[in-house]
């Protein structure tokens, strides 16, 4: 019996993602138990919200909300700073072994409607591009 053959996909965006960012903060898809939260600090949410594979069927463009929670609101809007640049720079890098071909900022940093003054939520919506590995 011939071994079966295993086609090129694309990659998961929102691991992907979470590597791109693992060194700026606890990274994840669903935020933990809020008791659990202290011990975390800074947390970075990463979901993949919508996109799609171009016409053409070679790039699949993700779009990805993140959304950093940390112990105080200056340190959640500082995170979201790093995590901004670290997306919009990262592309035609290779992160692990994926090449993310391009980003794009949909939606810049926001702080989560809220009436409290210490809203520590910050969200933030990018494209993410990759092409079949």
């Amino acid at each position: 019996m011939s071994a079966p053959i295993v086609e090129p996909d694309f990659p998961d965006a929102e691991l992907v993602a979470m590597a791109l960012l693992d060194d700026l903060g606890w990274t994840c898809t669903a935020l933990p138990d809020p008791e659990e939260w202290p011990a975390l600090f800074p947390i970075i949410a990463v979901n993949r919200i919508g996109g799609g594979v171009t016409r053409d069927g070679v790039t699949d463009r993700a779009l990805v909300a993140i959304v950093t929670v940390a112990d105080t609101r200056p340190a959640a809007w500082a995170t979201a700073r790093n995590v901004r640049k670290r997306v919009m720079d990262a592309g035609r890098t290779v992160v692990g072994e994926i090449l993310i071909d391009c980003t794009d900022e949909e939606t810049g940093t926001v702080a989560d409607p809220n009436l409290s003054s210490d809203n520590r939520f910050i969200e933030m919506t990018f494209w993410l591009s990759f092409r079949m590995q």
